[in-house]
Formats: structure tokens, sequence, C-alpha cells
């Protein structure tokens, strides 16, 4: 019996899938990632990133969505856009991300 896997990945244009066309859009890593556990499970992928997202987009627009997703796995990788803003708040965007972990650890993912 195959088991079944949520997988919600959260974050910027590396995780969405820029740079790696398919017919009908874009693929990337996660979803390349999600096909690969597919193989030997039944997988509910949900890819949340936004190209030019920000810790503050993951936190504030991605993160209710991937709670809501009830995920076993998460990836949550984000930050290259932030560093590239004359507004870049190192503390900020670390708070950001560390309270973003937390609240998807609460929720229970591996």
């Amino acid at each position: 019996m195959r088991s079944y896997v949520r997988f919600a990945a959260l974050g910027d244009s590396a995780t969405h899938g820029i740079g790696d066309r398919v017919p009908g859009g874009w693929r990337g890593w996660a979803r390349l990632l999600a096909d690969a556990m597919a193989s030997g499970h039944d997988v509910s992928f949900c890819n949340l990133a936004v190209p030019g997202a920000t810790a503050t987009d993951v936190h504030q627009h991605q993160l209710a969505d991937a709670v809501a997703h009830q995920p076993d796995i998460v990836s949550l990788v984000v930050g290259l856009n932030d560093t590239m803003r004359s507004t870049w708040d190192p503390p900020r965007m670390r708070a950001e991300l560390l309270e973003s972990a937390e609240v998807l650890h609460r929720q229970g993912p591996c």
C-alpha cells in the first residue's frame, strides 16, 4: 500500500521554477522533488512560491496557505530577493524566517 505525503513549497522564483520552463509553465526543483517522491508515495504538492518573494512575503502571504495544506514535508527557500533591496533588514529577515519555521514546525511537518 502506498503512503500519502503532503508537500508544501514556500519561497521565491528558485522554488517556483523560473528558468526551468516546460510546456504549460515552470517546473523547478520542488516539482522535481515531488515527482521523485511520487515513485513511492501518493503526493499532494502545493507550490506556493512566487517569483520576487521576500521573507516578508512568505511570512504574510504563503505561510497560512502552507499550514492549511497540512504538510508532512515543507521547503522554505527564500532570501535572495531580500538581500538585493536597499530596504534589506537582516535582523527582521531572520526573525520572519525563524517565525515561519516555528509556525510550520508547530503544525507538525517532518
